[in-house]
């Protein structure tokens, strides 16, 4: 595991100024969880990129997050506001129930990650409760954009407003319930968040879903069973010439992947290097594809491991 060591602001959770920079050593995000807060007394070898400080949302400062072009009230002066939430039922589909739609809007210039962020970020999060009892519920994303920082990092997620698409069988009781979602919003600094909304239970019928949130929702991705061809010591996959392919791995793929470096496709093929243990120590490694042609785009889960199965 990779570690980097920067400087930023932290806070203690009280109100006040935020507290002096110290020595942190920030975990390489490429693992399920970014580590920030934890003191270290020195650091050596190489210098390492900067990357952007990570800060309790309650410790922003106007200066770090005023953007001339905005209103007043979007200035982003206050805890949270870097990204704005609303939540609704839309009717995504006809004949079905209707869909807890959630989203998500952070400023200009900044964004938010997607649920596997890659090599920095914190996935984006969402929590429903009722009285104290977490109710289970599955979490639908669009396919993300892939993002590059300083350091020739990549990360996958979302800039603009985004909506996220939470199914929840226990949510249909009748009763009330809140919504919790977190994410880390990043534009020079990166700043946790949470906003949290109650919601009532769902209506007969949905409301009819704008053109962003169905376009959304068109690119959530779909489960497939993708093959993979084995040449020389790496693995291809191959598609039409008219396609135009871009792999997001999942965690345990993505901590695989050392041996390849984004992007792993280029115009309609993907090649990627895979240490034995790999094939060993996982009993999948998950992946995301998305697939343009003819200027519309299509997401599809896949398990490289069965891909790569007789």
């Amino acid at each position: 595991m990779l570690y980097e060591c920067g400087k930023f602001s932290t806070s203690s959770g009280q109100s006040g100024t935020p507290s002096q920079a110290t020595e942190a050593l920030i975990m390489h995000p490429g693992a399920s969880t970014l580590a920030v807060g934890m003191i270290v007394l020195g650091c050596s070898g190489s210098p390492k990129p900067p990357e952007a400080p990570v800060m309790d949302a309650k410790v922003a400062t106007a200066q770090q997050v005023k953007n001339p072009t905005l209103p007043a009230a979007r200035q982003g002066t206050k805890p949270n506001q870097q990204v704005s939430m609303t939540v609704s039922w839309m009717q995504m589909e006809r004949n079905q129930a209707p869909v807890l739609v959630a989203a998500l809007e952070p400023l200009p210039e900044w964004h938010i990650y997607w649920s596997h962020p890659g090599e920095a970020g914190l996935p984006t999060r969402f929590r429903l409760t009722r009285q104290s009892e977490r109710l289970p519920h599955t979490t639908q994303m669009p396919l993300p954009k892939r993002m590059s920082s300083p350091g020739d990092i990549v990360s996958y997620g979302y800039e603009g407003k985004t909506h996220f698409f939470i199914d929840s069988d226990a949510s249909r009781s009748g009763e009330d319930f809140t919504l919790r979602a977190d994410w880390l919003a990043c534009k020079e600094v990166c700043i946790k968040g949470q906003a949290t909304i109650k919601v009532s239970a769902p209506p007969a019928q949905g409301r009819t879903p704008s053109k962003n949130a169905f376009k959304d929702w068109q690119y959530v991705p779909k489960p497939e069973a993708i093959k993979w061809t084995k040449t020389g010591p790496a693995w291809m996959l191959e598609m039409e010439t008219s396609k135009r392919l871009e792999l997001y791995p999942h965690e345990a793929f993505q901590l695989a992947l050392d041996q390849t470096r984004p992007p792993y496709c280029k115009g309609n093929r993907c090649r990627i290097k895979l240490p034995p243990s790999a094939f060993e120590g996982n009993k999948s490694l998950a992946y995301t594809l998305r697939v343009e042609s003819a200027g519309t785009a299509q997401g599809f889960t896949a398990d490289f491991l069965k891909g790569t199965k007789p």
